[in-house]
């Protein structure tokens, strides 16, 4: 059916904040819209920022075939979309036409954040060189005191929502690697998950029954 159903209109604005929780590869936790408000395309509601320096040191710590896949998947998206409304272009009539242009533009800025990156491993660069020079500890860290050269991580405060993360994921991390019978990593995982959801995701994943209720006070329709 082409015509959305009742009250449906903001249907394509929910489906580009949702493309936005993609993350950018799946073992960090970065996603799109951290990357977005990083290069301050748009703020963040609570007003917080993210370096984008923490971004690109941390992309570049993972496996460069990671990166080119997601990379590779980028460009076939875009070309799923395109042939897509190509193919309904020619079957429609009257004039009418199907656009994604707000959805291409999206997958434009992931392919601009990949090809960065890819040309930053080849260059020995940063990706975000241009704009922020050569990679940097987050200010709070940089400042923080230091015991032989280290940081002292008790003195540590994170100074956004991403460096908090990102500090539970490497707790996380010790514990598989140390203490691989501790529930602790399961729990941590759940709440990084909790955290890239919206309150009706979290209302479905942890109260399921409560979920008709919820929508209903909240004005949701089904």
């Amino acid at each position: 059916m082409l015509s959305p159903a009742a009250g449906a209109f903001n249907d394509p604005i929910m489906f580009i904040s949702k493309f936005r929780t993609l993350r950018l590869v799946p073992t960090l936790p970065y996603t799109l819209r951290d990357y977005l408000i990083s290069i301050k395309e748009f703020e963040a509601a609570d007003g917080q920022s993210i370096d984008p320096n923490l971004i690109a040191g941390e992309v570049r710590s993972v496996n460069p075939e990671e990166v080119e896949k997601q990379a590779a998947l980028t460009g076939e998206l875009r070309e799923t979309v395109e042939a897509i409304c190509n193919t309904a272009n020619e079957k429609l009539a009257g004039g009418n036409s199907l656009g994604m242009s707000s959805l291409l533009a999206e997958i434009d800025k992931l392919g601009r954040f990949y090809a960065g990156h890819t040309q930053s491993r080849d260059s020995g660069t940063s990706a975000d060189a241009d704009a922020a020079g050569e990679i940097e500890a987050p200010t709070e860290m940089k400042s923080s005191p230091r015991k032989e050269g280290k940081i002292d991580i008790a003195s540590y405060t994170p100074g956004t929502r991403a460096d908090a993360l990102l500090l539970l994921r490497k707790g996380s991390e010790y514990f598989l690697r140390h203490e691989p019978n501790s529930p602790i990593p399961l729990l941590i995982d759940r709440a990084l998950r909790f955290s890239e959801m919206n309150f009706i995701d979290l209302l479905q994943d942890i109260a399921p029954d409560a979920l008709p209720q919820g929508k209903k006070i909240l004005g949701i329709p089904d």
